[in-house]
């Protein structure tokens, strides 16, 4: 995500072009649509790392609006444990989550 995106969401859909082309909302609603409009997706990922990131510290904020967690979420938790398994495949262990 970039500037260029974070300040078109506030904005009509599409966003407003830049000297380097489409912004970065009108790129991600043009790929939706072709998402939308695939009668297949096929996924592809290179097999084994190219390179991984030196490993820190890593501050991961969570708001859900209420427990998130034990017997009062209100919904399961599939955040924490995604950021957990792809995070490490990066390079990046040191996970620290603040509710």
């Amino acid at each position: 995500m970039d500037s260029l995106y974070s300040n078109t969401l506030a904005r009509l859909p599409g966003g407003a072009a830049h000297a380097q082309g489409p912004s970065s909302l009108a790129w991600s609603d043009l790929l939706i649509e072709e998402l939308k409009a695939a009668d297949a997706v096929v996924i592809a990922t290179p097999e084994g790392k190219i390179g991984t990131l030196a490993d820190r510290p890593v501050y991961i904020a969570i708001s859900s609006g209420g427990p998130r967690t034990g017997d009062r979420a209100r919904q399961p938790d599939f955040l924490e444990p995604y950021l957990r398994a792809i995070l490490p495949t990066i390079g990046l262990k040191d996970l620290r989550f603040v509710a």
